[in-house]
């Protein structure tokens, strides 16, 4: 798949029929508390976003297929989309391993120019964009699931589905599930994206709305950390990762997302 500009207009203005503009949500002084309407989330989405870093190709290269065939096992029930951004040729060894895991979904392209034309976040908020149009594309839109969570590729949680669906299941009407984590940027403060969750019937429409109405992104983590308040959203738990890793942007020290 490649995301061209059409393409990328097409996506975000589809979205942006079915959800306002940032600026015209209002946050609810007091939200009624309903029964909600929704069935409990049993359907749950995973996307796996992956970044083959040119100096250190083969050793990346491993890492993906190493987590990504550990997730596509551990919970074969879960419908798993990796998006690859480098656009790497050796990103064929990670898109494999579809043959080998049928709920699996490989997705490859070069997120190089849209720091050029959309600022700084814009590759993984494209990554998203890309995720969302292959599920549609084989079948499986975003909007068939309870949830959808984006997690950084390089990461295995042993107990994601239990901390995970605990917190949703607590939270069913909510549009977001968030990180605990948040990262002081300068004079900004931003939200920890490491892991995102979207209710999947909003997943576009929620796309939509973080972007600017220039078309460009700021940092998607400042983004997320603005549009948050106007939403409703619920604080995942930490979550442990498999071992101790670093944070790619800016090589934190990081056990658990």
């Amino acid at each position: 798949y490649v995301l061209s500009d059409a393409d990328y207009a097409a996506i975000v203005d589809a979205a942006a029929k079915a959800f306002p503009p940032v600026s015209a949500v209002a946050r609810p002084r007091k939200r009624p508390r309903v029964a909600s309407t929704r069935p409990q989330p049993s359907r749950l989405a995973l996307v796996l976003t992956a970044w083959i870093d040119p100096k250190n190709e083969r050793a990346r290269v491993d890492l993906y297929c190493d987590v990504v065939s550990w997730w596509a096992s551990t919970f074969s029930g879960l419908d798993l989309f990796v998006v690859e951004s480098s656009g790497s040729a050796a990103s064929v060894e990670v898109k494999a391993l579809e043959g080998k895991f049928p709920r699996l979904t490989v997705i490859t392209f070069d997120q190089a120019d849209f720091h050029v034309r959309y600022g700084k976040g814009a590759g993984e908020f494209a990554s998203l964009c890309m995720a969302s149009k292959a599920a549609r594309l084989t079948g499986r839109p975003f909007d068939n699931y309870d949830f959808v969570f984006k997690l950084t590729g390089r990461y295995k949680i042993p107990n994601f589905m239990d901390l995970v669906v605990g917190t949703v299941n607590k939270n069913p009407d909510v549009d977001f599930a968030v990180s605990s984590l948040q990262r002081p940027v300068s004079s900004r403060p931003a939200r920890n994206t490491e892991i995102l969750g979207v209710q999947g019937r909003r997943f576009d429409a929620v796309l939509s709305a973080l972007r600017k109405g220039t078309g460009k992104l700021t940092c998607f983590e400042r983004r997320l950390h603005e549009f948050l308040p106007k939403t409703t959203y619920a604080v995942l738990p930490a979550l442990p990762l498999d071992a101790t890793t670093r944070r790619g942007g800016d090589n934190l020290r990081m056990d658990h997302v």
